[in-house]
């Protein structure tokens, strides 16, 4: 008799798998052998498969013996413990208790009382669902709050006595400091990032990461504390008798004296391969070859002088990857072919467009080699593992001889070591649909314990394999099974289903951490200016030019200097319109530069974004604004604040976001108001993002507080106070 139970997951993907007994039989276990996702549990001496699997296993089986079938009716069981598959009838019984112990856990109207701030229905559901499920994934959409119930849940669960600390790890790097921030306004716990440190001057930096290790070894005092995931990385250290030794952060945090009860991970679903070749003094090496060699330096690409120059490598470590490969076929002007194996979204640099993601290059792009070369074809492969390689100066390098960026994925790169990292309460957060893309939802349900599987298993259950060898990836299977499995352990509310419960207009300020590169290019601008603020009587058209220079620096640094140099906050914009697409909804940008918009038009290209700017014609925005108003085609529009904030409705569209804010507040209220309407039945929601320590800050500041400088700049007005008010305000940045 060949028995298949269905029952929870031991080691595979689903609610359920099934669990296959049967008396020794080799005919039947060379059969089994033949499947791609399979476990056998030798203890038990039990075969496990994916439900997927239960028509070809009945196929199969049913010629060598008589097979005895026992499935779940419905899908709403606990389990006791993996075991229950012996006796599957009790795991269909629900305890009749078991409604009531998850009201008890549920918020009092006496916590609800103690937030700092009341939170909305929704955001109370989300907080009692934190509080019934241990791990689970947060999905809610951009714009209900995930912040807010994150804090509120870890706070709930401190009072309780459950958890001494949070910690917060944050996917995308300039998240920091809007958590802080997001944090202090709306709670009364302790905050800090970890390794943060205030200059004289006010300004944020941070310390090495051996001394944030250090830090994070110790005591902490403060509740919550941030920081990010690529803080997670593997590294090397030298030992006592001087040789390189691999250490995971993973270890330094399992070691750490401060008790984290809670763990969120915010935008959870955020490198090259070794046989790469790149260009070293001493001739061309594969990456897999030079990953413990010391004083290593690679041919790099000094922008600023445009030449080739050696750099030395910071690091260059080998990742997990969790995604698909492109291989891309590169034709130079002599007719030779060269070929790069990357991430989807390693960035390749190309004279026509910049840096530009591999999976985005086009047959028109000029791809930087040593000569003209173009984009031939690109395909889909399997995965296999890839090279973080961190260059420092120029941070790019010659791969295969093309010009590339140092590393294209940082959450991909940190996936094992945030496997490791465990509490008895994990929050995955993502706003990005993840239902649609396989291989982007294993992380999230690997890490809060709700998936079992290998990637090997898990991709096999999900991925569609065919191409050469049958090895590449070329779509997704048993999509249904894994919807039901992400709604199992997940609450996701969109703002469309939300709407009664909040305000009409919402406006969200968010700060964006600039990288290294973006961050002292700003501060030579900001020196510039401030050395001219000094010497030269200001009035209102100087004024404008050296406020328009600093601007500038934070949203399109390509219009001051010839560097291929990517705004951080540029990138960040691209992250919320992913997430904000993802979900079924439009989203309007403005900036204040045409440069802006055209950056990130090209940014967006997938999207095909219609444009609004003075240069124009005005037939074109008409057409482009009717797509927008009715064709589901066209879910982005970007303009600038002075063509687009009058005289045009865009109110198909939830979300607005503020690449760079205007000069005054009724400026602001037009621009908004695109989207925004006394009539209308949804919610607005705006975005407005700043770079941290920036005259991006100051604008903000002023067009909420200062009117009469706003004016000023605008109108030329003026009281005695104002010009020395106004060169103070450079002056102090």
């Amino acid at each position: 008799m060949i028995r298949i139970v269905e029952s929870a997951p031991i080691k595979m993907t689903g609610i359920t798998t099934l669990k296959v007994t049967f008396p020794y039989n080799e005919a039947i276990i060379e059969i089994i052998k033949g499947y791609d996702a399979k476990v056998w549990h030798k203890s038990i001496l039990t075969w496990e498969f994916p439900v997927t699997d239960l028509k070809k296993l009945l196929d199969d089986l049913t010629r060598y013996d008589d097979i005895e079938l026992e499935l779940i009716d419905g899908r709403d069981f606990k389990p006791d413990s993996v075991l229950d598959f012996m006796n599957p009838t009790a795991i269909t019984i629900q305890p009749e208790n078991e409604t009531v112990s998850k009201v008890n856990k549920y918020l009092t109207q006496e916590e609800i009382d103690s937030f700092k701030v009341t939170p909305f229905d929704h955001q109370i559901d989300a907080i009692n669902y934190g509080l019934t499920h241990d791990k689970f994934l947060l999905l809610d959409g951009c714009g209900l709050g995930k912040t807010n119930e994150i804090v509120w849940l870890a706070e709930t669960l401190k009072h309780r006595g459950l958890i001494e600390h949070c910690l917060i790890i944050c996917g995308v790097n300039s998240l920091k400091q809007n958590w802080k921030k997001e944090i202090r306004k709306f709670s009364n716990e302790s905050v800090r990032v970890l390794g943060e440190k205030i200059t004289k001057q006010g300004k944020i930096r941070y310390d090495t990461l051996e001394n944030r290790r250090a830090e994070l070894l110790g005591n902490i005092e403060e509740f919550f504390v941030i920081t990010n995931l690529e803080f997670f990385r593997t590294f090397k250290q030298k030992g006592k008798n001087g040789e390189a030794k691999e250490i995971k952060m993973s270890d330094i945090y399992k070691k750490s004296k401060t008790k984290f009860g809670m763990i969120a991970v915010d935008e959870i679903h955020k490198c090259l391969t070794g046989d790469t070749l790149v260009k070293t003094p001493n001739g061309e090496k594969q990456i897999k070859d030079l990953v413990n060699t010391s004083d290593l330096k690679v041919l790099s690409y000094n922008f600023k002088k445009k030449k080739n120059e050696y750099c030395s490598v910071s690091s260059i470590t080998k990742q997990l990857s969790v995604k698909p490969l492109l291989e891309l076929l590169i034709k130079q002007e002599d007719g030779s072919l060269l070929s790069l194996k990357c991430t989807e979204d390693h960035k390749i640099y190309t004279t026509n467009r910049g840096w530009v993601c591999a999976v985005n290059l086009t047959s028109d792009d000029n791809v930087k080699t040593f000569c003209v070369a173009k984009l031939v074809s690109k395909k889909i492969i399997k995965s296999e593992p890839v090279y973080d390689l961190q260059v420092e100066k120029n941070h790019n390098f010659y791969a295969n001889n093309i010009l590339v960026h140092n590393c294209a994925n940082k959450n991909s790169s940190q996936a094992e070591n945030l496997l490791r990292i465990k509490a008895e309460h994990q929050v995955a957060a993502t706003g990005t649909l993840i239902t649609n893309n396989a291989i982007s939802a294993y992380i999230p349900l690997s890490w809060t314990d709700n998936d079992k599987a290998t990637l090997t298993d898990y991709k096999s259950t999900y991925c569609e394999y065919g191409g050469f060898g049958d090895k590449q990836i070329v779509g997704y299977k048993n999509l249904d099974v894994l919807r039901e499995e992400i709604e199992s352990c997940s609450i996701r509310r969109t703002l469309d289903m939300a709407r009664d419960d909040m305000p009409k207009l919402q406006i969200d300020y968010e700060l964006v951490e600039m990288d290294d590169a973006h961050s002292k290019f700003y501060e030579d601008i900001k020196n510039g200016v401030k050395d001219e603020a000094m010497k030269v009587e200001l009035n209102t058209s100087n004024l404008l030019a050296l406020t328009t220079r600093l601007r500038q620096a934070t949203s399109c640094p390509t219009a001051l200097t010839e560097n291929a140099l990517i705004s951080s906050k540029l990138e960040r914009c691209v992250e919320l319109v992913d997430e904000i697409v993802s979900q079924g909804n439009k989203v309007v940008i403005l900036g204040t530069f045409k440069e802006t918009v055209a950056e990130l038009a090209k940014m967006l290209e997938n999207y095909k974004p219609l444009l609004c700017t003075g240069d124009i014609p005005d037939g074109t925005i008409f057409e482009g604004v009717e797509k927008f108003q009715t064709d589901p085609n066209y879910p982005v529009f970007i303009g600038t604040t002075a063509k687009t904030g009058t005289g045009i409705t865009l109110n198909a569209a939830m979300y607005l976001i503020f690449i760079d804010t205007p000069w005054t507040w009724s400026d602001f209220d037009q621009g908004y108001s695109r989207i925004y309407r006394v009539t209308n039945v949804k919610p607005a929601f705006i975005k407005v993002l700043s770079c941290q320590d920036t005259m991006d800050e100051r604008v903000w500041e002023l067009i909420n507080t200062k009117k009469d400088m706003g004016e000023y700049l605008v109108d030329g007005k003026v009281n005695p106070t104002t010009v020395e008010s106004l060169r103070n305000f450079i002056l102090e940045l």
